[in-house]
């Protein structure tokens, strides 16, 4: 198994001046050492760290706003394909766009409820029946059976052995 390692030494990092080097971002910036020229592009150069960060905060913000955008519905304005503005002037706050009932006035349920509600209590009465009453076929309860049916023949020979 071989290991890898990297040796950095003061000799190939490059100077301050000629890494901050104001160039254009085509530009190829010479890195010299005694072993070695390396020549590196001025985009992958070693940059401040603050400009990195700056790119990076301006590129997940950019992201985020993309995604924003896209659940919100669309791609910054108007219609699309799959999406449209709707109907609704704006939200009113309640659950499912239900308003409240007036005091005293009960809710009249619809047609799927019943159904729903009854089918759902019998699953869990079944399921919660079923479940307890079903046999323990585990490997452990079955070698436990299968001991205890041992001991009572050995039992049974010594017995019948002293007589």
């Amino acid at each position: 198994m071989s290991s890898w390692t990297c040796n950095i030494s003061k000799d190939r990092i490059p100077s301050p001046s000629v890494a901050h080097k104001q160039t254009s971002p085509n530009s190829i910036i010479t890195h010299r050492s005694p072993n070695s020229q390396l020549a590196i592009p001025h985009s992958l150069s070693m940059a401040p760290a603050r400009s990195l960060a700056a790119a990076a905060v301006g590129m997940a913000r950019a992201r985020a706003r993309a995604a924003v955008a896209r659940v919100r519905g669309g791609h910054g304005g108007g219609e699309s394909r799959w999406t449209s503005d709707g109907t609704q002037e704006r939200p009113n706050g309640y659950l499912l766009n239900r308003t409240p009932l007036q005091p005293g006035e009960s809710r009249k349920w619809e047609d799927w409820e019943l159904p729903c509600y009854i089918t759902s209590f019998l699953t869990i009465v079944i399921l919660g029946v079923g479940l307890n009453a079903k046999p323990d076929l585990t490997i452990e309860t079955w070698a436990h059976q299968k001991a205890l049916e041992r001991l009572q023949q050995q039992q049974q020979t010594v017995a019948a052995d002293a007589e």
